[in-house]
């Protein structure tokens, strides 16, 4: 299932890539709200993949839950446009679901190397996933590289529907102990190009659309020690990144050279938080 603000290019190029992967053996469903004519080249090149077109602007949540209701597959993936399986990705994603597990999340592999924006982006959003893939914290899972079986998203079918971000997902999966599992032989590769003001605001956002999920029905006073504890935050997001990409020994130059954005990633994303538990998501819900 693809999920799709822009459309475009990336869209198409990620439609054609997961074609090819699975040749006529899966469903593919994509949810779309682009003001383009995505959705009419898709229609045109690929009569089999099913196209929910969406008119209003939507968020990411929002459109997973619409291709997520569509979709009528045992097992639902999920990734993003400007991805595209690696190699033996459709046969290993069998294989991971072989002895039913909830919910199984693979690795992602870093498509875009030109620029060092792009190499910065992958590092701070997806690095963690690198391969070698570690099987803990299982209920940390890549929402561009992520599997369900029907029943567990019957289980949260309220936070599907209710356009949540996919950690609150696993987080409520986990908590009621649900078989969630990392599977590094499970690849997709991210050929994202990225801005540096773009992703600022996406991850400015993002942690504010996040942290309002988050704290929903808490009361004010704790939405209020969260927001204070995001002074700290800065350190506490740039020390979980180094700590989860220093162990794979890979790409150190890149890292090395990421690491003023990287720094200023994770400021942002600590404002986010902070604004989203003071003052709610805002406009943020619907980016």
């Amino acid at each position: 299932m693809l999920p799709s603000q822009n459309g475009g290019d990336a869209l198409l190029a990620s439609v054609a890539a997961f074609a090819d992967a699975t040749r006529g053996a899966a469903e593919i469903v994509v949810a779309e709200c682009a003001r383009d004519d995505t959705a009419s080249q898709i229609h045109a090149r690929w009569p089999d993949v099913r196209v929910i077109h969406l008119n209003a602007p939507q968020s990411i949540p929002r459109l997973r839950a619409a291709g997520i209701a569509s979709a009528t597959s045992p097992i639902v993936a999920m990734t993003t446009e400007g991805s595209a399986p690696g190699a033996g990705w459709y046969a290993a994603l069998l294989r991971a679901h072989a002895d039913r597990p909830d919910a199984v999340g693979g690795a992602i592999e870093n498509g875009s190397t030109g620029r060092l924006i792009d190499w910065a982006v992958f590092l701070c959003e997806y690095g963690r996933y690198m391969t070698p893939l570690p099987p803990e914290p299982r209920s940390d899972l890549p929402g561009q590289n992520v599997s369900y079986s029907r029943a567990a998203l019957a289980s949260i079918g309220d936070l599907v529907e209710r356009g949540t971000w996919e950690p609150l997902w696993h987080w409520r999966l986990a908590a009621g102990g649900a078989r969630l599992v990392r599977d590094g032989s499970l690849v997709v590769i991210l050929r994202k190009r990225f801005t540096f003001s773009g992703f600022v605001r996406e991850r400015f956002d993002y942690g504010r659309s996040f942290a309002a999920q988050r704290t929903a029905d808490a009361p004010a006073a704790r939405r209020a020690l969260f927001a204070a504890g995001c002074l700290v935050l800065p350190l506490v997001v740039l020390a979980r990144m180094l700590r989860d990409l220093l162990p794979k020994r890979r790409h150190r130059s890149e890292l090395l050279r990421s690491l003023p954005y990287l720094a200023i990633f994770a400021c942002v994303w600590a404002a986010g938080e902070a604004v989203g538990y003071a003052a709610g998501a805002g406009h943020a819900h619907h980016d």
